[in-house]
């Protein structure tokens, strides 16, 4: 029996994980998010894993999606009883996450927009286009951007690389408005750069993450959490490294959360109408009501938040309806 339409999530990652450098396995366990890998889970995955590698190594796009007839949702994956994951050696990831059918679609940031993969991006819900806190912007990222906005998929920027040396990622949000051309805004302020990078203060609850050593366990999915705006899960999500502390927003960082905040409102108030009306009533705005405007804006194709992190070092977190 197939599954309704509206339990089915297509997600398109572009310029986050490299295919080449990454195993089945491991990139259902970064997107699906389990920490304790129990064995029996760990012998089913890869037992799905030989099989795919044996009869679907060469699956193209074309044969993953069924022919898209006339718009998005109208395509059909076939989904394997085994409730653990199902991952095709062609950068897709399968899981079921609060009764959603999830695939995440990974892509270097360097694509080739044949006829079949434009066919397939119909299938999509919505996307993240992944950037470099020390690169920005790039020629191949602008490319993959216009694809993203040519099927209407909402959207998202994700600044990745927080721990490198280099990291600017001021500079890479106003990249993506001076060469994306996009209504953005950041929705976090990284604790520290480079080796000093330790967490990050979410603008919409105005709360500090503190992050500590991860043994490479994962207490959220990345794709989800990044996601939740997108696809309308309505449930919080934190995702972060193995153990996160909540604090307050530190002292000395008070006065840029405080400005960054106000920043972040003002953008969303300029495309959403609901909150408009209360920034220009100077009332505070609750995190309740930035969510739901955040939520609106991106959905309708006007606003494109900015997260950011390190997804490697799984430093990522965000808490949103």
């Amino acid at each position: 029996m197939s599954e309704p339409m509206e339990q089915i999530r297509n997600v398109w990652i572009s310029g986050l994980l490299d295919p080449s450098e990454m195993r089945m396995t491991e990139r259902y366990w970064l997107y699906a998010g389990d920490i304790q890998k129990s064995k029996e889970a760990q012998k089913e995955t890869k037992k799905i894993e030989k099989f795919y590698k044996s009869y679907h190594k060469n699956q193209s796009w074309r044969n993953l999606f069924n022919q898209n007839q006339g718009g998005r949702h109208h395509v059909r994956m076939n989904w394997m009883s085994n409730p653990i994951s199902h991952s095709i050696p062609a950068d897709i990831t399968f899981f079921n996450r609060q009764n959603y059918k999830m695939t995440v679609i990974d892509t270097p940031a360097r694509v080739d927009f044949t006829t079949e993969v434009k066919n397939a991006l119909c299938a999509f819900d919505g996307a993240v286009l992944v950037l470099s806190s020390v690169g920005g912007v790039k020629t191949q990222s602008i490319s993959v951007d216009k694809q993203m906005m040519e099927f209407q998929l909402p959207r998202l920027v994700f600044i990745n690389n927080l721990d490198h040396k280099r990291a600017d990622p001021w500079e890479v949000v106003d990249q993506t408005r001076s060469k994306l051309q996009h209504h953005s805004a950041a929705l976090q302020v990284p604790i520290g750069l480079g080796d000093s990078f330790k967490g990050l203060v979410d603008l919409v609850q105005s709360k500090a993450y503190f992050f500590h050593a991860s043994n490479g366990s994962v207490s959220e999915s990345l794709a989800l959490v990044m996601l939740v705006v997108i696809l309308q899960i309505t449930q919080s999500i934190s995702y972060c490294s193995e153990k996160v502390v909540v604090e307050e927003v530190p002292r000395n960082m008070e006065s840029l959360v405080s400005r960054k905040r106000r920043d972040l409102i003002k953008t969303v108030s300029e495309v959403d109408d609901k909150l408009a009306e209360a920034f220009s009533s100077d009332n505070p705005i609750s995190a309740a009501d930035l969510e739901e405007a955040i939520r609106r804006a991106t959905i309708a194709h006007k606003f494109v938040p900015v997260f950011m992190g390190s997804a490697f070092k799984y430093k990522v977190t965000v808490e949103l309806p």
